[in-house]
């Protein structure tokens, strides 16, 4: 549903939705509009035919990637994360292959038989950046107060304390297809 308006330059449409004027009616009803993929059912941008995630050139890469991808069954998987992408969920973690499963039941979707598994990426924190930051926040330009050999403490310290603290983050691992239990699946 849209809004007009009359202006000095003549009749213009309003979104509902987002509130943006439009010279066209149905650019106007276009707008905020939401329109499903063809293939999953899932939101599409730009009122394509099909999301990103079903383009088939999209698919045919992940089909490649996966046929490349070592094959893991969950019960040999080490790593503390899965990581589930699909066009109607985007992409999405989780700890283990029952939570994976909770989420499909609540959201009245079928499991899926394979996903893919993660990278721990260690934590590191950067003296220059961390430095710079504080420049850009404060406007103070700390770092002409500093020496290259306090720096030096200073990151010799963040080493330290990342590499005692065990803090890491997990990014997708392409490089491994995780496949799910077909019996708990």
């Amino acid at each position: 549903m849209t809004s007009t308006e009359a202006s000095a330059f003549g009749k213009r449409w309003l979104c509902n939705s987002c509130h943006s004027y439009w010279w066209q009616e149905a650019q106007a009803v276009a707008c905020c509009a939401v329109t499903r993929c063809a293939t999953c059912g899932g939101k599409c941008a730009g009122g394509t035919a099909t999301c990103a995630l079903c383009d088939p050139a999209l698919l045919a890469h992940q089909q490649e990637l996966l046929r490349l991808a070592k094959a893991v069954d969950y019960a040999d998987y080490e790593e503390p994360f899965l990581f589930w992408e699909t066009a109607v969920v985007g992409g999405r973690y989780f700890r283990t292959q029952q939570e994976l499963l909770q989420f499909c039941a609540v959201e009245g979707r079928n499991p899926p038989t394979w996903v893919w598994g993660t990278t721990p990426i260690p934590f590191r924190m950067d003296a220059e950046d961390l430095l710079d930051t504080q420049y850009r926040d404060s406007g103070f330009p700390i770092r002409q107060c500093i020496s290259d050999a306090e720096v030096q403490v200073f990151q010799a310290f963040l080493d330290d304390w990342t590499a005692a603290s065990h803090v890491c983050s997990y990014h997708i691992d392409y490089g491994t297809a995780v496949y799910l239990d077909a019996k708990t699946a």
